[in-house]
């Protein structure tokens, strides 16, 4: 089983959250609505996070990506 995992400041964080992926793309943070639309059109993840960066201001930095499955 895989899970995606969000972490907020602590593990004991009421925001801090472990939730099992039940489809084939997964993303966390403020960009994710983006990245998995941006996936869901046929992007691939790399290419989700770019355009994600480009619509949600906190998004940023470099792209860590893995395979599921």
């Amino acid at each position: 089983r895989i899970f995606r995992v969000e972490f907020f400041k602590s593990w004991d964080s009421p925001l801090s959250s472990v939730i099992p992926i039940a489809g084939n793309a997964a993303a966390v943070g403020s960009g994710a609505p983006y990245a998995l639309t941006a996936m869901f059109l046929g992007t691939t993840a790399t290419a989700a996070v770019e355009i994600a960066k480009r619509f949600d201001p906190n998004t940023d930095g470099g792209v860590i990506t893995h395979r599921l499955g």
